[in-house]
């Protein structure tokens, strides 16, 4: 909002000419309003050459525009799998703090550069785009260690707390701007990410054993519940041939593609779904109906009401992902859960190349409803596939490769030889028992003659 903010508006004429009405402003008054509000605004703000007058809006083009906003997402997407890979060697309380706390302490520089030259805001977006690609895969990595199978969902879903955090932000930053100009947005936000980052590191660490006020009933709970599946050992390297050739993975991926509650551990805990359809429910939800609710914005026209409506459902179903796919990487792989959502990361990030991409060939100098009507079908398409895909072939069972490397566990046939060997040991024990005790019984009646 902040970055838009600093940028100098400008009219799409093309989809204003389209769409006649009361609700929409004519393009003759449009630009009278435009003119009025630029030319105060100019006044007070852009003509001041001053480095710390942070407020001045800039005349950028589309171009420019493109690449202040796109450039956070350019490296962003390569550093996911790396970030599963650290969260495994150092722990996700560093990655993820670290991450959050380093794109807090840029977006403070973000004024300062912006006011010097458009590429010093992309060198900064581009930064934090790149450390902010490894926090989310750190995440995942600690959910595995810390929450059981069964709560999983509820848990996943706290990780939409950065949408509420969207929520919250937008009006707050919109309130900020209109008191003290763009650049306090910026040094507000930062200012909370700092505070946050405090309360994380002392409250948060990577394992239940490594939690100093964590009670020992919490503590047992969690490591009978996750031991089975959850290995201490770090060192055990990444099945990456197991890993790249898992159907599971892979259709899991596609339906996270596409979709890219507390009701689902309910259903667990029940026993009215199992697993595996939670997960499959969860995921029809979001692209199967992101997919009926696209294809209504396609078509609503000139409505902005019901284009509003189909654009607050569609974001508010978009929730039920984090007891889908999000949920299903850690359920595929507890020790690995970090690395798949990087690589799942990794292979899905390319939608955010693809699509505008497309966007901007179908509407290049083509704004037009009928234009924006087939973006809307092309969308439709790719979270309609996404959902059939997940639907037939997804799962939520532990891969036999989440047990790769070494291990000291004792499988079902190891145990049972095993246990053959104690009985037989016994039965020796036992009959040796008799013998000697026949042996005194001998003795006895023999010193009595």
């Amino acid at each position: 909002m902040a970055i838009v903010a600093m940028i100098i508006p400008r009219t799409k004429s093309a989809a204003v000419a389209q769409c006649s009405g009361p609700h929409i402003i004519s393009q003759g008054l449009w630009k009278n309003i435009t003119n009025n509000t630029l030319s105060s605004t100019l006044s007070t703000s852009s003509i001041n050459n001053d480095p710390m007058v942070m407020d001045q809006l800039y005349d950028w083009s589309e171009y420019d525009q493109g690449l202040a906003l796109g450039a956070y997402y350019w490296i962003h997407w390569l550093t996911q799998l790396p970030g599963g890979l650290l969260a495994r060697k150092y722990g996700a309380k560093i990655i993820f703090g670290f991450g959050n706390l380093s794109t807090a302490l840029l977006g403070l520089l973000i004024p300062i550069a912006t006011h010097y030259h458009l590429y010093g805001l992309v060198a900064i977006r581009v930064i934090q785009g790149m450390i902010a690609g490894t926090m989310w895969p750190a995440m995942h990595d600690m959910t595995a260690k810390w929450i059981p199978p069964m709560e999983r969902s509820r848990f996943v879903s706290s990780y939409l707390g950065s949408s509420v955090g969207a929520a919250i932000t937008y009006p707050l930053c919109a309130i900020v701007i209109n008191w003290f100009g763009w650049g306090a947005a910026f040094y507000v936000t930062s200012l909370i990410g700092i505070i946050w980052y405090t309360a994380w590191y002392f409250l948060v660490f990577d394992t239940p054993q490594q939690h100093p006020r964590i009670s020992e009933t919490e503590r047992n709970y969690i490591e009978e519940n996750t031991a089975e599946i959850v290995s201490s050992n770090h060192d055990v390297k990444v099945p990456w041939s197991q890993l790249l050739l898992s159907g599971p993975l892979w259709v899991t991926i596609i339906g996270h593609w596409g979709g890219a509650w507390g009701l689902s551990d309910w259903l667990l805990r029940s026993g009215r779904m199992s697993l595996k359809n939670v997960r499959k429910l969860a995921t029809f939800v979001t692209t199967g109906g992101g997919a009926i609710l696209t294809l209504g914005l396609a078509f609503s026209g000139c409505e902005p009401t019901l284009a509003i409506f189909f654009m607050m459902t569609g974001t508010a179903i978009n929730g039920a992902v984090s007891a889908g796919t999000l949920a299903s990487l850690v359920d595929l792989s507890p020790n690995f859960a970090g690395v798949l959502l990087g690589f799942c990361g990794l292979i899905t990030a390319a939608s955010g190349f693809i699509s505008p991409l497309i966007v901007g060939i179908l509407t290049n100098h083509k704004q037009t409803v009928e234009q924006w009507r087939l973006v809307f079908i092309i969308a439709t398409v790719n979270l309609s596939v996404s959902a059939i895909i997940y639907s037939i072939w997804g799962t939520a069972d532990v891969q036999s490769w989440n047990n790769c490397g070494p291990s000291t566990s004792v499988n079902d046939e190891e145990l049972k030889k095993l246990n053959d060997d104690l009985i037989i040991n016994q039965d020796k024990i036992d009959s040796q028992k008799i013998t000697n005790k026949d042996d005194t019984i001998s003795r006895e009646k023999l010193s009595t003659v």
